[in-house]
């Protein structure tokens, strides 16, 4: 059985003309949130063998505040630029080209894209939206991670700040 984590970033700076979209930080509520989930996911046991994250500031500080709290190599964690407000079609892309020795996976990105992709794994059309600092930890219980499709997810646990 596979499970897939999708989590979103923290909550982050406002958008302003100073700052461009992809360079916010998390802000002083995104830093607590996010700590506060990392340590919650690792007490209630999640394994991770392979993390994959979008580029943008807020998302990086995201994945690796929880490597570090789930004893994840920083030096392991897979950046991927195309995650920036990726769709839930592109995710599940990016998604389907995880090599097959990986099963327990986390995916850090930026809303709507992981709602849907969640909805759309759990054939759940009526989701209501991941608040940030969200984790959603889903089996997938397929042989190649090059097989998920809409409904193949069941929710293993659902845990939000």
């Amino acid at each position: 059985m596979r499970t897939l984590t999708i989590i979103r970033h923290g909550h982050a700076e406002k958008q302003s003309a100073e700052i461009d979209d992809f360079e916010r930080d998390l802000d002083k509520r995104g830093i607590r949130q996010v700590t506060e989930m990392a340590v919650v996911t690792k007490e209630h046991g999640l394994k991770v063998d392979y993390i994959l994250t979008s580029t943008a500031t807020r998302t990086l500080r995201t994945a690796n505040a929880f490597a570090k709290t789930l004893e994840f190599p920083l030096s392991r964690i897979r950046h991927d630029e195309r995650l920036y407000l990726a769709t839930y079609r592109l995710l599940s892309q990016v998604i389907q080209l995880i090599p097959d020795r990986y099963e327990d996976v986390i995916v850090v990105g930026h809303n709507p894209g992981l709602t849907s992709l969640v909805a759309w794994l759990m054939d759940d059309d009526g989701m209501a939206e991941l608040p940030t600092s969200a984790v959603c930890t889903l089996a997938i219980d397929l042989p190649h991670w090059a097989a998920i499709g809409r409904g193949v997810a069941t929710l293993k646990r659902l845990q939000t700040p």
